[in-house]
């Protein structure tokens, strides 16, 4: 753990809102993209609340943070982004609901908007690209899910997603890896294998899984 981190959170327990500050800094961007990858397809409009939900949590529950405990606390806050993006998940299963982008939209005023032309077509293309695979992301099962979010696109190793998401390190892996399987599966046909990034891809000859 940086030691300007340690600083941080000892100062943040004592009650040092700026300190907080710069925790929260430090960790809104890969905290707002976690949640947006797990429950964004259901919740567009409502990601912001979502990630300050998770730092609220995270601001009470601080002072219990133990530093004898070695654990990272990037771990110990991607635990905080688990949990309520499977509260997210449960409501959304128990109540389904329209989408906040329609009720946003119902709710902007009608307003001209210039018209910037079409994308260059390699844009485009690059967009439907991460559309596809963001929509076959989403549609893998949960345990399966949160692996490949921590480690594909948060770089978590093995050993803090076990952490994160109660399992072994060995679990965590086995599970990446059907993850990864399944993915192949499904884009087949609909995106370049290359275009998946190196841990989505597959391994080649000498290569590790």
């Amino acid at each position: 753990m940086p030691p300007e981190e340690v600083r941080w959170i000892l100062r943040a327990q004592a009650g040092d809102a700026e300190a907080f500050r710069e925790l929260f800094e430090r960790y809104r961007a890969p905290v707002y993209a976690t949640i947006e990858r797990m429950v964004g397809g259901w919740y567009p409009n409502d990601l912001d609340d979502f990630a300050q939900d998770v730092f609220l949590k995270v601001f009470r529950a601080l002072p219990r943070f133990d530093f004898g405990r070695n654990t990272k606390f990037s771990t110990w806050l991607y635990t905080f982004v688990r949990n309520h993006c499977f509260d997210v998940m449960k409501r959304h299963a128990a109540a389904p609901v329209l989408s906040s982008l329609a009720r946003s939209e119902s709710q902007e005023p009608d307003r001209p908007v210039p018209d910037p032309g079409p994308p260059p077509p390699a844009a485009v293309a690059l967009e439907e690209t991460g559309e596809v695979v963001r929509r076959a992301v989403q549609s893998l099962p949960l345990p399966l899910r949160e692996v490949v979010v921590l480690r594909q696109y948060e770089g978590l190793p093995f050993r803090d997603i076990g952490e994160v998401t109660g399992c072994n390190e060995g679990t965590a892996k086995a599970r990446y890896h059907r993850a990864r399987a399944l993915l192949r599966e499904r884009l087949k046909g609909f995106v370049r294998e290359g275009a998946l990034g190196p841990s989505l891809r597959r391994p080649s000859a000498g290569e590790s899984a």
